[in-house]
């Protein structure tokens, strides 16, 4: 089995990252883990 060459990662840039942030908006949307209509400052961060 011929042994494969190592090949550096490319970097690619795709856009500002507040565009593909969006900006750290805080949004609209919860993921699983809240019931729909959690308050926002009921939400937890860590």
């Amino acid at each position: 089995m011929a042994k494969k060459t190592y090949e550096a990662p490319k970097f690619e840039k795709l856009g500002s990252f507040e565009a593909m942030t969006k900006g750290s908006s805080t949004g609209s949307q919860l993921d699983a883990d809240f019931p729909d209509g959690t308050p926002f400052g009921d939400l937890t961060f860590s």
